[in-house]
């Protein structure tokens, strides 16, 4: 399940805020995040001449996170905090598991 959290921390947090008539959208890329907690990494994600950084979180430790603030808000609402925490274990993706060759 470790590209599970891989592809998890490859999404970009992003959202559309309503502020009367006008809405606009957001968006926080992995290079805008940082550790939180724990010791996820920053790599990069290749398909063909495309590379993409993301961050990978275990799985296999919980309490693992990145965070990162998304501004540009209209006046009144400084910024929005977003975190990626992993909550729970997975047997199938702790460091023994993932070294090991399936058979």
């Amino acid at each position: 399940m470790r590209t599970f959290a891989t592809l998890l921390a490859t999404l970009l947090a992003s959202a559309v805020i309503s502020f009367g008539a006008d809405a606009i959208s957001l968006t926080l890329s992995a290079n805008q995040m940082s550790i939180a907690t724990g010791q996820p990494s920053l790599v990069l994600m290749s398909s063909g001449s495309v590379h993409i950084p993301v961050w990978s979180l275990s799985g296999g430790s919980v309490g693992q996170s990145v965070a990162g603030l998304v501004s540009g808000l209209p006046s009144g609402c400084a910024a929005v905090k977003v975190e990626i925490v992993v909550t729970t274990t997975d047997a199938a993706t702790t460091g023994s598991s993932e070294s090991q060759p399936k058979k």
